[in-house]
């Protein structure tokens, strides 16, 4: 009886082992595994990045404006919350600065895809975006590679907010005045999009104004809002209605107005609605708004991702909508070289 509960205990025992064992193989077999997925992706993503990368080099050859060491002496002269100090590089014909939230990578990532890059030899047009800082360290450390590898952030030192976007229009046009040369500016939201090549041959065109050209959809006679999300109080602004402005989603400026209007940032108090801050400025300078019916605010929903040649400039477009439009834009414009 002994002998028989002996040999029952080394069987149980050696069952048991080989149990363990098994689990032991499948649970080193499913870690490696999922080390090299992680590291798969980490690999797939860095591809995509170097991707986007190339496709900028090829277009423009992009210098990297983007860098948290800057010079005290250079950043002492600027009026702005500005902290990128490097030049364009060259003179373009438009300038394009996209306001951008630093969460908001995938619409960055898009517009470089789409119309954003100008591949010809000779670019036409430079993109860049305009971010400020994040108090999330994975969304900082994100745009820090993101900004070495494509070279396009344009940089501030405030915490960015939905009501700090006139520190962003400031810091724009004082970094486009001081380190860029270019014919035209164009700023807009980065849930836009923007028809370049018809957008260019309109401000080509000799009947469009070189210099104090202010342009986009005009708002006249705009009620200043007293409660609500957009509430503006008397001691904000006094006045009943808002001088004319361009709504923020796209708005073309000549270069003089630019330097107007960065010089009138000491004076002209900043105001929290930054699109309206544009207008105060430009009526202060005198400067009168150019109404533009091709520059699309809230496109009706059946034609908002379907191109139309006519389009300039179409706000709440992202995503595959983007892609959508861009292609059939592509389409248009093969079909009507061939």
């Amino acid at each position: 009886m002994l002998l028989v509960r002996r040999r029952t205990l080394k069987k149980v025992t050696f069952c048991l082992f080989l149990a363990f064992g098994g689990f032991l193989c499948w649970y080193i077999s499913h870690v490696v595994q999922l080390s090299f997925l992680r590291s798969y992706r980490v690999l797939e993503y860095q591809g995509e990045l170097q991707e986007l990368a190339m496709v900028m080099s090829n277009a423009s050859s992009p210098t990297n404006i983007f860098s948290t060491t800057q010079s005290s002496d250079k950043l002492k002269h600027h009026k702005t919350t500005l902290i990128t100090t490097t030049s364009c590089g060259r003179p373009y014909f438009l300038l394009v600065v996209v306001s951008s939230a630093p969460y908001n990578a995938q619409r960055r990532r898009d517009i470089r895809l789409t119309w954003g890059v100008d591949s010809d030899l000779n670019s036409r047009w430079k993109t860049v975006f305009l971010v400020a800082q994040t108090r999330n360290r994975t969304e900082s450390e994100a745009l820090l590679q993101e900004g070495e590898t494509f070279g396009d952030l344009i940089r501030a030192d405030y915490y960015d907010d939905y009501w700090n976007q006139t520190l962003k229009i400031q810091m724009a046009f004082e970094w486009a005045s001081k380190y860029c040369q270019f014919s035209f500016l164009l700023k807009m939201d980065d849930d836009v999009f923007v028809n370049t090549r018809a957008l260019i041959s309109l401000l080509k065109n000799p009947k469009t104004p070189r210099e104090n050209l202010y342009t986009g959809k005009v708002h006249e006679h705009a009620k200043v809002i007293r409660h609500g999300k957009w509430q503006v109080s008397e001691n904000e602004y006094n006045g009943t209605f808002y001088p004319p402005f361009c709504p923020g989603f796209g708005i073309a400026l000549s270069p003089d107005v630019v330097d107007k209007f960065v010089g009138l940032f000491d004076v002209v108090p900043r105001f929290r609605l930054d699109d309206v801050y544009i207008g105060l400025l430009a009526n202060k300078t005198g400067v009168k708004p150019i109404h533009n019916r091709n520059f699309e605010v809230w496109p009706n929903k059946k034609n908002r991702c379907r191109f139309i040649s006519s389009t300039l400039v179409r706000h709440t477009v992202t995503g595959d909508c983007l892609f959508k439009v861009y292609n059939e834009m592509l389409s248009y414009l093969s079909a009507v070289k061939g």
